[in-house]
C-alpha cells in the first residue's frame, strides 16, 4: 500500500493518467492505494518514473513541474511499515508493505496519523 500527501492532502493515483503505466509496477483497477509488482528489484523510483514523477530525497516532483521540496518551512519524508527513512527513490517494495510519502510540517501527532491511515488502506489483489 501506498499513501502520498501533501499538506494532509491525499495524492489521487485513480486517474487513468497513473494506472497501467508499466508491466513491471503499476497501479491498476482504478486503485491508486495498492501497488502491484510483476517482477523482481523494481525500485520506487522506477514506478514513478513510470508516472513521469520525480522523486528524490529531497523533492518530488510532478508532470506539470510543482514541485514539493525539503525546504526551512516544509520536509519531505518517507516512511516504510512506520519507520522513517532518508530515501525511498531505491526502495525496492515488498508484498504487504506499508508506504507513506508525506510533504508539509506536520508534528509527531499528525505524522502517527497519517501512518495509521497508511494501515487503514484497502489494499486489493
Amino acid at each position: 500500500g501506498l499513501l502520498v500527501l501533501i499538506y494532509g492532502q491525499e495524492f489521487d493515483f485513480t486517474s487513468t493518467a497513473y494506472q497501467l503505466k508499466s508491466p513491471y509496477i503499476h497501479f491498476e483497477k482504478g486503485n491508486g492505494e495498492t501497488v502491484h509488482m510483476h517482477a523482481a528489484n523494481v525500485t520506487m523510483g522506477f514506478l514513478f518514473g513510470t508516472l513521469k514523477i520525480g522523486l528524490d530525497d529531497k523533492c518530488f516532483t510532478f508532470p506539470d513541474r510543482r514541485t514539493f521540496c525539503t525546504n526551512d518551512k516544509y520536509t519531505l519524508k518517507f516512511f516504510v511499515n512506520h519507520h522513517q527513512v532518508p530515501d525511498m527513490k531505491d526502495y525496492v517494495f515488498k508484498e504487504q508493505d506499508r508506504l507513506l510519502i508525506s510533504y508539509g510540517n506536520e508534528n509527531d501527532t499528525q505524522i502517527n496519523d497519517q501512518l495509521t491511515r497508511v494501515n487503514g488502506l484497502k489494499l486489493i489483489t
